[in-house]
């Protein structure tokens, strides 16, 4: 969990210097208060770490709301390029969403933020999510997520409207 939140705070700090806060540890997530000093801003984060291997689900505040990406260090996607992801929540029906991009970053997938509050939901009534981003060569790679404390994680965040 320390080398991903670590690899986390590299990836968030590519955009903005920030003035960061302790972390804290809600259910299977964890919660950092982040503040741009320039702006004031929030950029606060929540973000779970895969069950195994290495790879986490954040949901993060920025200019415009909050951002849902999937951060895979061990994967390298084309920036500019669009993926799909094919997911499940606990044991029900798998699904694939399309329209998730890589922004700045070449190991992390964006979701497209007209799926983000449906997404949300169903993560809200859900204790497990299996995850593989659909890339040529990437084979059989799932990141599965415990979803422990996320009802209790999103409450902190001040972008989440729900």
């Amino acid at each position: 969990m320390k080398k991903f939140l670590t690899s986390l705070l590299v990836l968030s700090s590519l955009s903005i210097q920030t003035t960061l806060a302790a972390d804290v540890a809600i259910g299977n997530f964890l919660y950092r208060e982040v503040i741009d000093p320039l702006d004031d801003s929030n950029r606060s984060f929540i973000a779970t770490s895969a069950v195994e291997g290495t790879g986490g689900l954040v949901w993060k505040c920025g200019i415009e709301g909050v951002s849902v990406f999937v951060y895979h260090p061990d994967e390298g996607y084309e920036k500019g390029e669009e993926y799909s992801i094919t997911y499940r929540f606990d044991k029900r029906e798998t699904e694939q969403m399309g329209g998730w991009h890589t922004g700045s970053s070449n190991t992390a997938l964006f979701m497209d933020s007209s799926y983000i509050n449906v997404f949300t939901v169903e993560a809200l009534l859900s204790k497990q999510l299996v995850m593989r981003p659909n890339k040529p060569g990437i084979g059989l790679n799932v990141l599965t997520f415990k979803l422990d404390g996320l009802i209790s994680a999103l409450n902190e965040l001040s972008c989440i409207d729900f």
